[in-house]
């Protein structure tokens, strides 16, 4: 039998799922079963820009709540970052302050976590940064599954939950 696989999401996918699920609590919830269930995480970096971008919206207070289930679990040792910039420099925004980036971080989990089992990346990154690739182009470089937001929702079949 082959083990669910783990979800990994970036800023983007968060914001987007934020918006796909605005009023909608029980949607919310079954993201909540996820991470219970250690199917489902972001970076400290996703959570931090999340903060930044959504502050006053439910979006930030689940992913606040939810990456404090988690948090010292999916630390990234810095070499799984060095190993995604070796890969993809280019997924580094160098005009960023000091950190490495979500997109980066993103990427550097999904690889600690691909040492346990299979890691799908879910992305709705479009990066219109010049010179900085794409998420899903990197993982791809990678070797990381990757999916959109509408892909994921169908793959943890989460129009059931609409009906709810």
């Amino acid at each position: 039998m082959t083990a669910s696989p783990v979800y990994v999401l970036d800023s983007p996918a968060l914001v987007e799922l934020g918006a796909k699920f605005d009023g909608q609590p029980s949607r919310f919830e079954a993201l909540t079963n996820l991470v219970d269930e250690q199917r489902l995480f972001f970076a400290l970096a996703v959570r931090d820009e999340c903060q930044k971008i959504c502050r006053e919206e439910t979006v930030w207070v689940w992913a606040k709540a939810s990456y404090s289930k988690f948090g010292k679990s999916v630390e990234v040792p810095y070499d799984f970052c060095s190993s995604v910039l070796d890969v993809r420099r280019d997924l580094l925004d160098i005009d960023a302050a000091d950190d490495l980036g979500s997109p980066v971080a993103t990427a550097a989990l999904a690889l600690h976590l691909q040492e346990d089992g299979p890691v799908i990346v879910v992305s709705a990154d479009e990066s219109e940064i010049l010179d900085r690739c794409t998420l899903p182009e990197a993982c791809d470089d990678l070797g990381l599954e990757c999916c959109s937001v509408d892909e994921f929702l169908g793959q943890v079949d989460f129009n059931l939950l609409a009906a709810v």
